[in-house]
């Protein structure tokens, strides 16, 4: 009998994106958090359902820290850059830091957010 060798959920999803699969792209391109319902019992188990429900967990956690312009944030297990990517959209001349323990997951961090709204 041969055993089967299931790699990390980590190791498996960065495949995934490797080969550009599009679901995975769209669940877990930029969060890999999981996410909030407003109301759970509404949630439809799509893809584009669990993705809008990642960015709305990063927008609440975030609002809740009370975030302005001009702010130094420290994103510690940053993953892919999602949430840094989404206060990097909202608000201006924040200084963004992400750290992560998965080399891998900074390299795709780097490859997929790019500085906004900076004042010259």
């Amino acid at each position: 009998m041969a055993l089967k060798v299931h790699l990390p959920y980590f190791d498996q999803l960065l495949e995934l994106l490797k080969d550009q699969n599009q679901d995975a792209i769209a669940a877990f391109g930029r969060h890999v958090h999981w996410g909030y319902w407003e109301d759970p019992s509404r949630a439809d188990g799509s893809i584009p359902d669990f993705a809008n429900a990642a960015e709305q967990l990063s927008l609440r956690v975030c609002d809740a820290a009370q975030i302005t312009d001009g702010l130094k944030i420290l994103d510690c297990g940053c993953g892919f850059g999602g949430t840094i990517a989404s206060l990097n959209e909202r608000f201006s001349n924040l200084e963004l830091v992400g750290v992560n323990i998965d080399e891998r997951q900074l390299e795709r961090a780097r490859s997929q957010v790019h500085p906004l709204n900076q004042n010259a």
